[in-house]
């Protein structure tokens, strides 16, 4: 099991490092988890790539069944967080979610952290995401979450 999270950690690490991921890229949404269907997967990377359009700003998306060797989430949105900016430092917000844990991390890089604060974040979370959350609405609580770090973010 080790050796698989590993393997699959590696290859995921890899996978998004060897991608172009700068204000040009189209990768918005790793639905590693497979939580989304296509379709929803489309709506929410539309409903990003907007934001790109207008600004320069970049919100990623990331579902994971598990973090590997990380200690926690925090951890793990950290790092991804550094590998993304290492590619291209911007105004940028990661939302990590692990339906299989139950768990969820809004985490922004500095720039970003100038208008959205960790308190503005944590709010979205406790007060939008998971109340969709428990309604077993995971999509939609994405979505109004989207559409309000879009909203304190502008």
């Amino acid at each position: 099991m080790r050796l698989s999270l590993i393997i699959f950690f590696t290859f995921f690490s890899l996978t998004i490092s060897s991608q172009k991921i700068d204000n040009n890229s189209d990768l918005v949404v790793f639905d590693l988890e497979k939580v989304f269907s296509e379709e929803q997967k489309k709506t929410l990377g539309v409903k990003i790539k907007k934001l790109k359009e207008d600004k320069s700003k970049k919100i990623v998306f990331v579902s994971t069944p598990s973090i590997g060797n990380f200690k926690s989430l925090k951890e793990y949105s950290i790092y991804l967080m550094e590998l993304f900016e290492e590619k291209s430092k911007q105004n940028m917000v990661i939302i990590l979610m692990s339906k299989k844990m139950g768990e969820i991390r809004i985490t922004t890089s500095e720039i970003a952290k100038l208008e959205l604060s960790d308190k503005s974040c944590d709010e979205i979370i406790q007060n939008i995401i998971i109340p969709k959350f428990k309604e077993d609405k995971i999509f939609y609580g994405i979505i109004s979450g989207v559409d309000e770090i879009i909203k304190k973010w502008n």
